[in-house]
């Protein structure tokens, strides 16, 4: 609920949403809208990044998660963003091919 806030006093705060929309739309100074910022920023990133939890793919042990004293995974400072798709993060072989944490194969051995 509301206080303190005039004429939406007491409202909850979905219906003082929509009655503040309509006042912003009535008196020329705005109006409803929906964005998505945070969504389309996740989305973003994943494709810089990947997948949230840092995955090493081992052909002998297949996906092992990067082991949590090695976290956080720092990101190379000097990526080509090519905007041709895929991750930039894909064309980096000393990011990509590390040795696996189980069994120590790197990819290139397998």
């Amino acid at each position: 609920m509301l206080i303190h806030s005039n004429e939406w006093d007491e409202m909850s705060n979905q219906a003082a949403k929509e009655a503040m929309a309509l006042y912003a739309q009535k008196h020329g100074f705005g109006g409803p809208k929906t964005t998505y910022r945070l969504k389309d920023w996740g989305i973003s990133r994943q494709r810089y990044w990947g997948t949230p939890i840092p995955m090493i793919y081992c052909p002998k042990c297949g996906l092992v998660p990067v082991p949590e004293k090695d976290l956080p995974v720092l990101l190379p400072e000097k990526v080509e963003i090519t905007l041709t798709g895929g991750s930039p993060l894909a064309n980096m072989e000393s990011f990509v091919n590390v040795k696996c944490p189980k069994c120590g194969t790197l990819p290139s051995q397998a």
